[in-house]
C-alpha cells in the first residue's frame, strides 16, 4: 500500500487507510482467539489472514540482473569491464512486498493480546505507551524482513512471547521531561510559528482565548498591519480626494 498520494487519499488516516476499514480491522484483530495454531481456532486466523494480509507490507530492494562478463572471463583476458561503468547492471529498485503468512502467524497474537489490554486500560498514558510499543514491534518485524542486521526481538518460535512481553511492559515512572512532551502531544494544535520572517524567536503557543493568531507579539504583527493599512490607502485614496 502506497502512502504518497495526497489527492484521492487526502481523507485517509496518515494517507494509508480510511477510518471505517481501520475500525473493522481492529475489531477483527482484538477478537481473534488467544491462539491461532490450535485446530479449533485455526479457521479464525485463516479468515483474518485472507481479509487483512494486504495491510502488512514492507519494501524490498531488487538488484538488477547482471548480464556482463564473468569474473573468470575478465581474469583470463577473454572480456573487459568498462572502466566508466560503476553499475553495469543498472541501479537497484524497490518494490512493495506482502508480509508472508508464516510471519503474521507470529505477529497476529502479539497484536491481539496488546489490543485486549489497550481496550480496557483506563490510564491514557499507559495506552499511549502500549500503542508506541506495538508500533515498534511492527517495525522490528519489518526490519527483520527487510534484512537489516540489527538486534531485534524478532525471529524464532518464541517470537510471540518475547514480543508480547515487550509490547505490554508497564509504562516507566513519570519524569518532568516526559510530562512536558506528553502535554505537547495533547496540545499540538496550540503550536504556532510566527508569520514574521524576521522574528528572532518564532515558535510560540496560541493563547487560550485566541482562535486565530499568526504573530507571536504585537511588535511582530506591526509591519503586517502597517502594510495592510498602506495597501488599503493606496487602493482607496482616490475615493477620499
Amino acid at each position: 500500500m502506497t502512502t504518497n498520494s495526497h489527492g484521492r487519499k487526502a481523507h485517509n488516516v496518515l494517507g494509508a487507510l480510511k477510518e471505517e476499514p481501520i475500525k473493522t480491522f481492529l475489531i477483527d484483530t482484538v477478537n481473534l482467539p488467544g491462539s491461532v495454531t490450535y485446530p479449533g481456532t485455526r479457521s479464525h486466523f485463516e479468515r483474518w489472514l485472507k481479509r487483512w494480509q494486504r495491510l502488512f507490507t514492507y519494501t524490498s530492494e531488487v538488484m538488477p540482473q547482471y548480464d556482463g562478463p564473468t569474473l573468470e572471463d575478465v581474469l583470463d583476458g577473454d572480456a573487459e569491464v568498462d572502466p566508466e561503468s560503476d553499475s553495469p547492471a543498472g541501479d537497484a529498485t524497490w518494490e512493495t512486498v506482502q508480509v508472508p503468512s508464516e510471519q503474521l502467524e507470529l505477529f497476529a497474537p502479539v497484536v491481539r493480546t496488546t489490543l485486549c489490554r489497550l481496550w480496557v486500560e483506563k490510564d491514557a498514558r499507559q495506552r499511549d505507551w502500549f500503542c508506541y510499543r506495538l508500533r515498534d514491534a511492527h517495525r522490528q518485524m519489518v526490519r527483520y524482513l527487510e534484512g537489516w542486521e540489527e538486534d531485534t526481538l524478532w525471529g524464532g518460535a518464541d517470537t510471540p512471547k518475547r514480543l508480547t512481553d515487550y509490547a505490554l511492559q508497564d509504562v516507566p515512572r513519570i519524569s518532568p521531561f516526559e510530562a512536558s512532551i506528553y502535554w505537547l502531544q495533547l496540545n499540538h494544535t496550540k503550536m504556532l510559528r510566527c508569520a514574521n520572517p524576521l522574528c528572532e524567536a518564532p515558535y510560540f503557543f496560541r493563547p487560550e482565548k485566541s482562535k486565530r493568531q499568526t504573530y507571536c507579539s504585537p511588535e511582530c504583527a506591526d509591519p503586517a498591519r502597517k502594510g495592510a493599512k498602506l495597501k488599503w490607502w493606496n487602493e482607496n485614496r482616490k475615493r477620499h480626494k
